[in-house]
């Protein structure tokens, strides 16, 4: 099933590219919703503030500063490994526009099967509890009327 890049918010963090025009204008034209964060902080606000599915950025090892952005998004002291991280992909530079598009777009199509999956999961929950209830009212229904019933026991030896 194709994805609607319309569908999607991807945030951009632009101080991290070295040229991030070419990276806003091949999405754009892909018709992908854009935010764009032009620093760290400003990448940290809108990621609590709208919550885009996917996060772009230029990852360059001998610059600290993006490396410290990853932390912040996960959590972690270091990275030890980029692909310890979930569902990230990569690009080398330099890039071509329709692999970027292809690459967003599958990481797109995994996000996507994962809401999925997470909703399956609590309809499934759902539904479990429910057969739950009813079954404890079935049982709590047929024990009353058992209960009530005396049992005269008869001796063979009388």
């Amino acid at each position: 099933m194709p994805i609607n890049n319309c569908q999607y918010t991807l945030l951009v963090i632009t101080s991290s590219f070295s040229d991030p025009e070419k990276i806003l204008k091949t999405l754009r034209e892909a018709d992908f919703m854009l935010l764009e964060a032009s620093n760290q902080q400003e990448a940290i606000q809108r990621i609590r503030t709208t919550s885009p599915d996917l996060i772009l950025l230029d990852i360059d090892k001998s610059v600290r500063q993006e490396n410290t952005i990853l932390q912040d998004f996960k959590s972690e002291n270091h990275i030890p490994e980029c692909l310890n991280y979930d569902n990230i992909d990569f690009i080398t530079k330099p890039f071509r526009p329709q692999e970027l598009v292809i690459r967003v777009q599958h990481q797109l199509s995994l996000l996507r099967a994962e809401r999925v999956i997470r909703r399956q999961n609590e309809k499934l929950k759902k539904s479990l509890e429910a057969r739950d209830k009813l079954y404890s009212i079935i049982a709590h229904d047929l024990r009353a009327p058992i209960g009530t019933i005396n049992f005269k026991v008869i001796r063979d030896d009388q």
